[in-house]
């Protein structure tokens, strides 16, 4: 059965396997409205919890896939909502729930979740590491977004940069003008750490907007 073939028969079947894809999508709406991301996190270990009683995550044929597809799910919907204009917390939520399972003494026993569990298993495919890295890439840039960096220094943010996604690296940009602005100025050595990266392509955009911001000011 293919992930495709997956994905058509669980429209009509288990309504635990239908929320599989359901899921996912509230969480993103709730990381953005939700106030309490405690009970965000009680509410994701009971449905893990539930998942893991229908066999959907363990001791299935076709945990892999569902596995999968939980991921791919989770970061369209993060996707869909910074395409918006908006920004799910979800590193706040992820540090939360990792928090909260490493309190407990019987973690290997309740962690068999593709969020959460990073160790090797025999059932998962190279298509599901991939999809997980690709997940755990998202939960990096949203501590990113989510984040106040306006005492960080210049060299940080320099750094930074030339490690992280593009829309992450638009709130980086923002933050340097904002100092900018504020009339904090990045100091020699600040500039030296910045021509590190001369050579790489991101280089050209960020040089030329710093010197002319500086020029300005």
């Amino acid at each position: 059965m293919t992930t495709r073939d997956l994905e058509v028969s669980t429209r009509t079947g288990n309504p635990v396997f239908e929320f599989v894809h359901k899921y996912p999508q509230w969480l993103m709406n709730n990381l953005i409205g939700s106030e309490d991301i405690n009970k965000l996190v009680f509410i994701h270990l009971l449905i893990i919890k539930l998942f893991n009683l229908n066999s959907i995550f363990i001791s299935h044929e076709n945990t892999n896939a569902f596995a999968i597809i939980f991921l791919y799910d989770l970061s369209k919907y993060y996707n869909e909502k910074i395409n918006l204009g908006e920004s799910p917390r979800l590193s706040l939520f992820y540090s939360k729930t990792n928090g909260i399972i490493d309190s407990f003494f019987i973690k290997d026993f309740i962690s068999k979740t593709p969020i959460l569990d990073l160790s090797e298993k025999s059932y998962y495919t190279k298509g599901f590491y991939l999809t997980r890295d690709k997940f755990l890439k998202l939960v990096e840039e949203a501590e990113i977004l989510n984040n106040d960096f306006s005492d960080e220094p210049f060299s940080d943010l320099f750094v930074l940069y030339f490690s992280i996604s593009l829309s992450a690296k638009q709130k980086i940009i923002k933050e340097i003008i904002n100092k900018i602005k504020r009339l904090e100025f990045p100091k020699q050595e600040d500039l030296t750490i910045l021509n590190q990266f001369t050579g790489v392509k991101a280089f050209d955009e960020i040089n030329p907007l710093v010197y002319r911001k500086l020029y300005l000011y």
